[in-house]
């Protein structure tokens, strides 16, 4: 529930900077609240929402990325190393977990 608070409020401070995202991203947001605050409020369902909120693991090396080539570093090892982070993350926290969901 942080890190999607975190989020949305970094896209509407990224919109007055002129490198907001767009609308898809927001509705993402919405949606994401919308299901885990009834779980908060409930007290139910807990061990599931926070299964799935294992996928936001790879949020960071995909930001890294994207963040690199931005900051002039296209050719660091640091792409290298957050592009295999990412695949490595989206293996075992998205692929590998789907049979068990």
């Amino acid at each position: 529930l942080g890190y999607t608070l975190y989020e949305t409020l970094l896209y509407f401070c990224m919109e007055k900077w002129g490198t907001g995202k767009d609308s898809l991203m927001y509705i993402h947001h919405v949606c994401v609240l919308g299901n885990l605050v009834p779980v908060l409020c409930t007290n139910r369902l807990h061990f599931y929402s926070c299964w799935m909120g294992l996928v936001e693991g790879t949020n960071p090396c995909l930001s890294g990325v994207f963040f690199f080539p931005r900051i002039n570093m296209k050719e660091s090892i640091f792409v290298t190393i957050s592009g295999v982070l990412l695949f490595l993350g989206f293996l075992f926290l998205r692929v590998l977990q789907l049979p068990y969901i």
